[in-house]
């Protein structure tokens, strides 16, 4: 089940103060505990969490590529080049 979300937030002055808007990105799954890192690069997001997941900024679609386990945990991601 889907119950995780990850919100845009966008940030603006309007000349007087800040105006803001929320918007849901997308739904992760549960068994990601939380997520702890995130980049992007060509049209994916990926974050860190119990895992290595990618989601699909056009379809919404989220992937696990790596799943953690007692031998591979993954702690961070960051762009390359």
């Amino acid at each position: 089940m889907l119950k995780k979300k990850i919100y845009q937030i966008l940030i603006e002055m309007d000349g007087v103060g800040l105006v803001g808007s929320v918007t849901q990105l997308f739904a992760y799954p549960d068994n990601a505990a939380e997520v702890s890192s995130m980049a992007t690069s060509n049209g994916n997001l990926y974050f860190s969490s119990e895992g290595l997941f990618q989601v699909n900024l056009i379809s919404r679609v989220v992937t696990c590529v790596i799943r953690a386990s007692s031998h591979c945990k993954v702690h961070g991601i960051a762009p390359f080049k």
